[in-house]
């Protein structure tokens, strides 16, 4: 059987093998996370530890949440340390239970969200490390397998979604899937219609329905694809022995299914690095004074059809002392402009916004320059977790920033690549521990590449993104750029790799590559799907445009993404 490609979502990037654990007490053998089948070369494993199960009173449902998995096995110290070994790890918890005997049937609708999120919030406390608002939990998954006649399409989305909602608001959660079959399609539906923003994955469960054979799974696979879209559908296969027999998908049908899938790009392939399809914007902002009006995030640009905007804010600059510095951070962007509220509202009200700080500076006025090395790594922790205390939310952990930029224009001479390497890798580390950030992005350009690509290689799976500075190099034409950014993805690898063009006025001229061959380059990247995503310098530049039309290069760029 020939498999076409789905139209407007082919090309599906490799992105992510998802594993369940805990949700049985044998066998004695599972004591831990086991390390050895995590693949090195997925962009992100998840362990979905089950379940979180609720308890019942008379058959109906209190949303007062407790975990059944051991934790001993699985509790915070074994979190801690698979996801401190493995940089592609996270971990999530599954609500809900595989039978009848744990139903989605609330017995008092509002009474069951508040119940649920706040007994869940107890669960992330748990997991929290001490003494630090990092939480070693990313999310939750929605694994109802059994939902009660009674209970409406409606009610069973505005429940799960309320708490979905409050869990990001409340807690910070960033992954979230869902896991239906063909008994709860439609309640599942109505959920994910109304929650798309924030339902990352689809765990549909093809181990339950009837499938006699490879094509009849492959063509409900499609089928769901065009209801989920293919970038969020994940193909599921079970090892229980309760799962097999006759009329269920065979291992051998699940796996020859996947490799059709595979084949066509409708299945995110697990190796290899072609084939890349735009994913993220990035915009720098706070990076000047001016212009009065640029007072606020700019919602107006943010595309809804990008699936991660981020707003970078810049910079924190440290403090020197002789011309050297001390680690000091502190933020010097506007904060009653882009301060704690702003950023919870417009990460509110736009799912795929995620905001990051950037460390560093534009010129020789901030250079890296450490004073003495162990020092500069302690202050820089210690002071850049202050700046993400501003942002937490209050009695909650929270955390409303998602991760740093290391955005150093100027290194001095006498910095070795190593000792870049060393210090900037350290902050990266600690962060990721205490902090939780999850967001980690370089900034090298001709100037720093070798400081940059040292750094990379030591810390390749902590860094998620390379804001390459193209606008800084002598460009001279379109071809020069393409073949640049070419070379760059052999070296940062195409799926990390970000296109980077300025408005900054200082940028241009001479030399510098022009607006329109940035983007004519960006449409020739594309139409060979070697390009992941751009970013700009900077949004206070493209608000004070003097052609008056703020903001034009962020839209064109956007619009060449979604293309």
């Amino acid at each position: 059987m020939s498999t076409a490609p789905i139209i407007g979502d082919n090309d599906v990037n490799p992105v992510i093998f998802r594993e369940y654990i805990g949700v049985k007490s044998y066998p004695d053998s599972l004591n831990n996370f086991p390390a050895d089948i995590i693949g090195r070369h997925i962009p992100e494993f998840h362990f979905i530890l089950g379940f979180a199960h609720e308890t019942y009173v008379d058959g109906k449902g209190t949303g007062i949440f407790n975990a059944s998995w051991k934790i001993p096995f699985f509790g915070p110290d074994n979190v801690d340390d698979i996801k401190t070994n493995h940089g592609n790890v996270k971990v999530v918890i599954s609500i809900g239970g595989r039978d009848t005997k744990y139903p989605f049937h609330p017995a008092h609708k509002l009474e069951w969200c508040d119940n649920a999120v706040e007994s869940l919030k107890k669960i992330f406390q748990l997991y929290n490390r001490t003494n630090s608002c990092y939480n070693l939990i990313d999310g939750i998954d929605i694994n109802y397998e059994y939902i009660h006649p009674d209970v409406s399409e409606e009610d069973f989305s505005y429940c799960i979604g309320d708490v979905i909602k409050r869990l990001k608001k409340d807690v910070g959660i960033d992954v979230v899937s869902i896991a239906p079959s063909h008994e709860t399609q439609k309640h599942y539906k109505t959920l994910y219609l109304a929650r798309t923003n924030d339902i990352n994955w689809v765990n549909y469960q093809f181990y339950i329905d009837t499938l006699k054979s490879k094509d009849e799974f492959v063509n409900l696979f499609l089928n769901l694809s065009d209801e989920y879209g293919s970038k969020k559908l994940l193909a599921g296969a079970s090892t229980d022995p309760a799962d097999a027999g006759k009329g269920k998908l065979s291992r051998e049908d699940f796996l020859e299914g996947c490799v059709d899938l595979h084949s066509t790009q409708s299945l995110p392939p697990i190796i290899g690095d072609n084939d890349v399809n735009p994913v993220i914007f990035r915009e720098y902002i706070g990076v000047k004074s001016y212009p009065d009006s640029l007072n606020n995030f700019p919602a107006d640009i943010i595309g809804r059809h990008i699936p991660e905007f981020h707003f970078i804010l810049g910079f924190a600059h440290e403090t020197y002392v002789d011309g050297k510095g001390t680690g000091i951070f502190n933020a010097s962007w506007k904060i009653p402009f882009f301060g704690p509220d702003n950023v919870d509202d417009i990460k509110t009200n736009h799912g795929n916004v995620k905001v990051v700080i950037s460390i560093g500076g534009r010129d020789t006025k901030y250079p890296f320059h450490p004073a003495h090395k162990l020092e500069w790594c302690d202050n820089a922790v210690e002071s850049l977790k202050k700046i993400f205390q501003l942002y937490n939310r209050t009695n909650s952990c929270y955390n409303l920033i998602d991760g740093i930029d290391i955005n150093y224009e100027y290194i001095h001479p006498d910095v070795s690549e190593e000792d870049f390497s060393y210090c900037i890798g350290n902050v990266i580390k600690r962060l990721k521990k205490d902090v939780g950030i999850d967001v980690v992005s370089i900034a090298p350009s001709h100037e720093t590449q070798k400081h940059y690509k040292t750094l990379y290689l030591a810390r390749t799976n902590d860094i998620n993104w390379v804001n390459y500075q193209f606008y800084i190099d002598t460009l001279k034409s379109k071809d020069e750029f393409v073949n640049l950014f070419l070379n760059l993805s052999d070296e940062y690898g195409s799926k990390k790799l970000l296109a980077g063009a300025s408005t900054d006025p200082a940028d241009a001229g001479k030399g510098k590559l022009s607006r329109e061959d940035f983007l004519e380059g960006c449409v020739d990247l594309h139409s060979t799907q070697s390009l992941r995503g751009i970013f700009i310098w900077n949004a206070n530049d493209s608000a004070s445009n003097p052609n008056g039309k703020p903001f034009s290069l962020e839209k064109k760029a956007q619009e060449i993404l979604n293309n």
